[in-house]
C-alpha cells in the first residue's frame, strides 16, 4: 500500500483540515525530523480521525495543563538534542469533529492514543506520557525516549532514534530494498513453474536450463527441450512423477535410469532441489 500524502486530517482547533503533506511542511520547519516521521505515520494509520491542534510555541501559556516554563517545554523548538538538532518534539492532538453541537475538532480520548509503556507506544515510538487514562493529558504525544524534561536533560538530551523501526505501510519515508537480479549460477538451478492464468493449470516448468512445456500430444503430455538439442517426449506418467519428485522427494528425474536421464540435468536438479516452488 502506498503512503497517502493526500489524506485530509484535522489541524488546529477549529474544524479546518489539511493534508498529510502539508502538516509536514509546516512541521518539518520545526520540529525534529524524526519525530515528523513516526506522527506523520501514526495519524496516517488513524486514517485522517486524529490530527494535530497544537504545535511548536515560542510562547508559553499558562494554565493548569501547561509546562511551568517554556524552556522546559517539548513544544518549545528551541530543545537541543544530542546530535545537534534544536526543535520541538511535541504535539497536542485532535479528533475530528463529531455529530456535536459545536463547530470544532474534539478532545482525544485516551484509548485512541499509544499509552505510555504499552505495546502500541513501543510500535508507534511516540507515546500520552503525561498523566495516567483518567488523570492527564491524552492528547500529548512526544517521542517515547522522552519523558520529563529534568530526566532528559541528566540523561544527556537524547534525540528520538533515526529510523525507529514503524510498521513500513505507515512510514511516509519507506522505501523498499532493491530486488537484487539472480546471477547467472541462480538462474541455472532455479526451478519454475509457469501457470495458465486461465485454467491455473501448468503450462510449463523450468529447472535449470530444461523447460517442460505441456502440450497433450496424444500419449505424451509433455516436451522436453534442451537449448542446443533435440526435443525429447515424457508420457503423462512420466511427468506425474515428475512433478511428485519436484514436490515432495529429493529424487532426481534426470539421475541414471530414469526415463529423463542426463548427467548435467541430474547435477543440476541435485542443486535445485531444496528450493520450493
Amino acid at each position: 500500500m502506498a503512503f497517502n500524502w493526500d489524506l485530509r486530517v484535522p489541524y488546529q482547533y477549529s474544524n479546518r483540515y489539511i493534508t498529510l503533506r502539508e502538516l509536514e511542511q509546516i512541521m518539518l520547519r520545526s520540529y525534529h525530523p524524526e519525530y515528523v516521521r513516526r506522527f506523520i505515520g501514526w495519524l496516517h494509520y488513524k486514517n485522517g480521525n486524529v490530527g494535530a491542534g497544537g504545535l511548536s510555541r515560542t510562547e508559553q501559556p499558562t494554565g493548569p495543563t501547561f509546562a511551568p516554563s517554556l524552556y522546559v517545554s517539548f513544544h518549545w523548538a528551541g530543545q537541543r538534542y544530542n546530535d545537534g538538532i534544536t526543535a520541538a518534539c511535541a504535539v497536542d492532538t485532535v479528533y475530528k469533529d463529531g455529530p456535536d453541537a459545536g463547530d470544532a475538532h474534539d478532545g482525544i480520548a485516551w484509548r485512541e492514543v499509544p499509552i505510555q509503556g504499552t505495546a502500541e507506544a513501543a510500535k508507534w515510538g511516540i507515546h500520552a506520557n503525561v498523566g495516567v487514562p483518567g488523570d492527564g493529558e491524552s492528547w500529548h504525544l512526544q517521542p517515547v525516549e522522552i519523558d520529563g524534561h529534568a530526566s532528559w536533560v541528566a540523561a544527556g538530551r537524547p534525540a528520538p532514534v533515526r529510523g525507529y523501526p514503524i510498521p513500513t505501510e505507515h512510514d511516509p519515508y519507506y522505501q523498499a530494498p532493491p530486488i537484487t537480479p539472480p546471477t547467472a549460477q541462480e538462474n541455472n538451478d532455479m526451478i519454475r513453474i509457469d501457470l495458465n492464468p486461465g485454467t491455473s493449470k501448468w503450462t510449463s516448468m523450468v529447472i535449470g536450463a530444461t523447460t517442460i512445456t505441456h502440450t497433450v500430444n496424444g500419449n505424451h503430455a509433455a516436451v522436453l527441450e534442451r537449448a542446443g538439442t533435440a526435443q525429447e517426449n515424457v508420457t503423462k506418467t512420466e511427468l506425474l512423477g515428475i512433478l511428485m519428485s519436484l514436490r515432495a522427494t529429493n529424487a532426481s528425474p534426470f539421475a541414471p535410469g530414469k526415463p529423463a536421464a542426463d548427467a548435467d540435468l541430474h547435477a543440476a536438479w541435485l542443486t535445485a532441489a531444496t528450493r520450493k516452488l
